[in-house]
């Protein structure tokens, strides 16, 4: 009771907060420069307040915060820290900076600071840490070994033939311009292999408990990953490290300490930096921290412009939800105008880039407000509370645990994309991990354990936590 009394004070605190400095700014008391200082002040608050009542970040809702702040407000704190001197100005895929009006940049900023206060309170609300103990699934950690390691090479020889295809096709921007043919490459087969191996890799890491062991093989399978990176794929590893740091958290116990995650945050400026100027074919200028926090910022431009010009994008948002289920299956190339959001801004922004490769992402913040204005970002972000509830609650289970795994990178990863991308990704990997069932049943039978061994699913649920 103590706790949701907390949760609720703190709730209405910054609610009060949001509402105030809305009614301040309205009056004209205070301009853009002093709206842009009240929000960081509010989110980085919000932020600190839900690392520290999750045990320091041991829920996923703190990875979401912390990752809406970096995508949608990234160039505010480039302001601050000297970065750069316009930070409103709309600066993805355009090549001369589009400025949109003062409501507009206000109402981004007030969206922002209401989806985080909603996902932080419905995500605190009762909050209990979880560790994940081991269970049943020990007994079938020697499978997975077994079944990682027949079909790890094929990651390796994915990889090489995408590296290989996409330096020899113009670079980073032939993964857009010629996606059916990269994936061609590599054949289908190869591809279901490298997708089932990724899976096999996912459930030693939950089971192992010794950490020799799963230090050497999370090594092993993330030396496939020195291949994504020169492809360019930064965003792609960076989100499977945080999940892979946030899955050993939970079986451990231990959150995210401050200081670890200041070190590890520079680190991956510097790196993000020089991955960028070798996947575009270009000599990368040094750039620090703060040049990075303001160039992952951009996304903030995509809801700047779905609010500015939400009547051109909301005729067609029915087709954006629908498409971005199918997108599983299709690349974005498949789509026509009125399709995708993500094609009909890229194309607003600048054409001509469009049809070279170049483009942006969505956002959760953006289609929402296409779809209902702030009600509807209200009703979203409410959600999406939920749906980081769950996510922490299924950390108490084994298969829990392998969910957060499937599900985390594309769920933190919102305010840079689809609304719908979580479901996405999921439908891509639970196919392949329920056909691994019978594949691991059967290594398990016949390698070393002639005993009809537990059920997966059957055991996890019968199993009390």
């Amino acid at each position: 009771m103590a706790a949701s009394m907390s949760t609720a004070s703190e709730t209405a605190f910054f609610l009060t907060a949001i509402a105030a400095s809305a009614v301040l700014v309205l009056s004209g008391a205070f301009g853009l420069a002093g709206c842009l200082w009240i929000s960081l002040f509010l989110y980085l608050a919000l932020l600190f307040l839900a690392w520290r009542r999750f045990g320091e970040g041991r829920h996923p809702c703190f990875l979401f915060l912390a990752m809406l702040l970096l995508f949608q407000m990234g160039r505010l704190i480039g302001y601050a820290l000297g970065a750069t001197a316009n930070p409103f100005d709309v600066v993805v895929a355009v090549l001369i900076p589009l400025h949109v009006s003062t409501a507009a940049s206000e109402i981004t900023l007030l969206l922002v600071l209401l989806s985080a206060t909603c996902i932080y309170a419905v995500s605190a609300w009762n909050f209990t840490p979880i560790t994940l103990h081991p269970g049943w699934e020990q007994s079938w950690l020697p499978a997975c070994y077994v079944l990682f390691a027949v079909t790890f090479p094929f990651v390796l020889y994915k990889n090489f033939v995408y590296f290989q295809f996409i330096r020899s096709h113009g670079g980073y921007l032939s993964i857009f311009t010629d996606n059916e043919a990269l994936a061609n490459s590599a054949g289908s087969i190869v591809r279901i292999m490298s997708l089932v191996a990724a899976n096999a890799f996912l459930l030693v890491f939950v089971i192992e408990r010794r950490s020799g062991r799963l230090a050497l093989i999370t090594t092993v399978f993330l030396s496939t990953s020195v291949l994504d990176l020169a492809i360019g794929l930064r965003g792609k590893v960076f989100l499977f490290l945080i999940t892979l740091w946030f899955l050993r958290n939970l079986k451990t116990g231990k959150g995210f300490r401050l200081g670890t995650l200041a070190i590890v945050g520079l680190a991956a400026s510097f790196a993000a930096v020089a991955i960028s100027g070798f996947r575009e074919m270009r000599t990368a200028s040094i750039a620090g921290p703060a040049s990075f926090i303001t160039g992952q910022g951009i996304s903030m431009g995509v809801t700047q412009v779905a609010v500015q010009y939400r009547s051109l994008f909301a005729p067609h948002v029915t087709s954006y939800i629908g498409n971005e289920i199918l997108q599983a299956f299709y690349p974005g190339s498949h789509f026509g105008q009125g399709q995708i959001f993500d094609n009909d801004i890229s194309v607003f922004l600048n054409a001509a880039a469009f049809r070279q490769g170049y483009g942006t992402g969505s956002s959760y913040l953006a289609e929402a407000w296409i779809a209902g204005g702030l009600v509807s970002v209200i009703i979203v972000s409410i959600l999406i509370g939920f749906m980081l509830r769950l996510l922490h609650s299924l950390g108490r289970t084994f298969i829990g645990a392998v969910a957060i795994g499937v599900l985390l990178p594309s769920v933190i990863y919102l305010p840079r994309a689809q609304l719908l991308s979580p479901i996405a990704a999921s439908l891509k990997t639970a196919l392949s991990l329920l056909l691994m069932i019978p594949a691991l049943w059967l290594i398990r039978l016949l390698l070393y354990d002639p005993a009809p061994p537990e059920n997966f699913i059957a055991t996890s649920i019968a199993e009390p936590h």
